[in-house]
């Protein structure tokens, strides 16, 4: 159902390029944090400077397919997260006038025990990486619990699924000089989701995106901010302001095939719990590739790991979007 408007605003040449565009390099991969207690808080995605032209529509479907576990106790609290997390995304993007790009993000969260340990475990043997929580943890399961001591909780057992929270936001063009682009993005988070698929509080979240292109290579950065307006709630967990950096390097290999290798360090918007997994920083590193798959779809495919940050954040992440081609 989700793929059926994108494919008819595609049909119908919503985002046709003007006649006589040259080629550019396609955007990095949509990515942001998609640990199970970063997602409860705004994370704007990874994108290119570049807005849509007036009056121009596209829309996008992205899925983040991560597993997570996180294991950690003090004499305050309790974090017992061990899950994988499919979060789709239905993605609009419009633009309003000459610069100035509208957004809109509804997503998604489905939870459950997935199929990825056995997988994550020969890998790590592999690698000679074990990761020490998962001895003796079954396989396969869905638990999402972190609680208070004393009182106050966020907890589930098996899958689960819920909307996420909605957000909406403003792009605007600052500069476009050339093979250079910058512009300024500011963002706001709704409560639509309830915990622990969203944080019930609003979040306010800013960008600054930069880029240089040539025409089938692009190198891309974003610098975000959030701010939440409240403590988390049921467990009482104070909240920062936190952010994110994004750096991106794409290299097309012809008019049909781009190779994306991408870095990322992410701040918690969570603070003094006292544990490492709730309050420290993430990182990931990503490679995947674009695919032109018609005249104006493309779709993307990446993996990441979270190699400089272990045993926080999300332990193996797929992605995949099906998007609009300008």
């Amino acid at each position: 159902m989700a793929l059926a408007p994108i494919c008819g605003a595609v049909r119908a040449g919503a985002v046709d390029a003007p006649a006589g565009a040259a080629a550019v390099a396609p955007p990095p991969l949509a990515w942001q944090e998609p640990a199970p207690l970063a997602r409860l808080f705004l994370q704007l995605p990874f994108e290119a400077p570049e807005t849509l032209a007036a009056r121009r529509l596209a829309l996008e479907l992205r899925l983040l397919y991560a597993n997570s576990l996180l294991v950690a106790e003090n004499e305050r609290f309790t974090l017992d997260v061990h899950v994988e997390a499919a979060q789709p995304t239905l993605f609009l993007r419009r633009g309003i006038a000459r610069g100035v790009e509208a957004q809109l993000a509804v997503p998604f969260v489905v939870d459950s025990g997935g199929f990825l340990d056995r997988a994550i475990e020969l890998a790590e043997r592999l690698f000679h990486a074990s990761n020490p929580q998962r001895r003796g943890r079954p396989r396969n399961v869905a638990r999402f619990e972190l609680a208070r001591r004393g009182g106050g909780e966020v907890s589930r057992d098996g899958p689960g699924a819920g909307v996420g929270d909605v957000w909406a936001g403003l792009k605007v063009s600052v500069a476009n000089l050339g093979r250079g682009a910058l512009s300024v993005r500011g963002a706001l988070k709704l409560p639509t989701g309830r915990l622990p698929y969203g944080s019930e509080e609003l979040d306010l979240g800013a960008s600054v995106l930069a880029g240089f292109r040539w025409t089938a290579s692009a190198v891309r950065l974003q610098l975000d901010l959030g701010v939440p307006t409240a403590r988390l709630p049921e467990v009482n967990v104070t909240t920062r302001p936190y952010g994110a950096a994004n750096l991106g390097w794409t290299l097309g290999l012809g008019e049909r095939v781009a190779l994306q290798v991408q870095a990322s360090g992410h701040l918690s918007p969570l603070a003094g719990s006292g544990l490492g997994q709730v309050d420290r920083a993430t990182a990931y590193v990503l490679g995947g590739a674009t695919f032109a798959l018609a005249r104006r779809v493309e779709l993307q495919a990446g993996i990441a790991e979270n190699v400089f940050s272990p045993y926080r954040g999300a332990d193996l992440t797929l992605l995949v979007g099906l998007r609009s081609r300008p």
